[in-house]
């Protein structure tokens, strides 16, 4: 479920703001799917409903999608305090501007054009008083009363530092791509945070008893602490990607860029058709998009993204990850396998926010 808040998504006179757009595709036919967004003007969130829950008659998708309606109102008180004076702020009972001071911070500094990883520098921020995205969702966190387990990503536009500050917490995840002289490049990349293999970080919420009652012998529940903090320089014209697994685990950051690039270099050409695309007219042709120009964007991944899900024979990023966890862990009764093929039927969900 998509939880949008009304409303215009311009951004004002220096400010940086939203236009986004976003798409979710249920991996069950007349089912809702599990995963459930969050959209506003400055502040984006992406949650995955963990399906193992319905093998105990419960509904994956009442967890993910309660934690987003919570961070919906969170995010709505978090924006009438940005308009009291910060004596108030600070006093307020959710502490929505602490410092981000003995957090796990993730400020990255590049990525590795060869594997596309992020190099990840912890540094602490300043102490002075800034959005603290992980306290938020700690707020909404406490509100969840349906039991469940669901990872989250979520993210703030801090307008005062044009940064924007993430938390991430299991296996969904974010992108910011950016065009530079070179063309469009991933600027930032968060990583996943797993147990073990295809068992991410997950908040949790279980029922006194229920354990005992179903036998359960041991369950994942981390804490909104346990989620990596990112702090992103960014600027008016790039476009910042919130995805569950479902896509990640389905198609690859290369062809990520290529089909936002494709359509945005289309776009180009019908303004500018004699021409190859220079930086000064694709600046030029961002500032015309509208929520429905991102909201195609994410159509399109996210069709992909389930073409790639539904063939057998498509070496996935999935598929790569569970032959080398099976390669690592091989035993006389788990052989190694030379290639696992195949994509991995899951929800898909996308939230595109181009910044403006």
């Amino acid at each position: 479920m998509d939880y949008s808040t009304e409303g215009s998504s311009q951004s004002e006179k220096n400010t940086l703001s939203f236009i986004w757009g976003s798409h979710i595709i249920s991996k069950s036919r007349n089912k809702p799917a599990e995963d459930a967004l969050f959209t506003a003007p400055t502040a984006l969130g992406i949650a995955d409903g963990v399906g193992g829950w319905i093998e105990f008659g419960v509904d994956s998708s009442k967890f993910s999608n309660e934690l987003m309606k919570f961070w919906n109102q969170e995010v709505s008180k978090f924006s009438k305090l940005q308009n009291e004076d910060e004596n108030d702020s600070e006093n307020s009972e959710y502490d929505l501007f602490s410092s981000m001071a003995g957090s796990n911070i993730a400020d990255i500094a590049s990525i590795s054009s060869e594997n596309n990883s992020p190099q990840n520098m912890s540094t602490p921020k300043a102490t002075k008083p800034s959005i603290n995205p992980t306290r938020i969702l700690a707020n909404a966190f406490r509100k969840v009363k349906s039991t469940g387990s669901s990872t989250a990503c979520i993210c703030v536009l801090d307008q005062q530092f044009s940064e924007l500050k993430v938390a991430n917490l299991g296996d969904s995840g974010f992108l910011i791509l950016r065009y530079t002289n070179s063309g469009l490049k991933i600027i930032y990349k968060s990583e996943e945070q797993q147990h073990s293999f295809n068992a991410p970080y997950q908040l949790t919420r279980m029922p006194r008893g229920f354990a005992k009652r179903h036998k359960i012998i041991g369950y994942f529940a981390d804490h909104p602490d346990d989620a990596d903090n990112y702090h992103c320089q960014v600027m008016k014209g790039d476009i910042v990607l919130l995805a569950t697994d479902g896509l990640f685990d389905n198609l690859y950051t290369k062809d990520i860029i290529n089909i936002v690039n494709k359509y945005i270099m289309k776009e180009v050409k019908s303004i500018y058709p004699c021409s190859w695309g220079n930086m000064e007219e694709i600046t030029s042709t961002l500032e015309y998009f509208n929520t429905e120009d991102v909201h195609t964007i994410a159509r399109k991944l996210s069709a992909k993204a389930w073409l790639n899900a539904l063939s057998p024979n498509f070496v996935s990023p999935f598929s790569q990850k569970m032959k080398s966890s099976m390669t690592n862990h091989s035993t006389k009764f788990m052989p190694k396998i030379e290639e696992w093929r195949g994509g991995k039927k899951d929800d898909i969900s996308v939230v595109i926010g181009l910044i403006s």
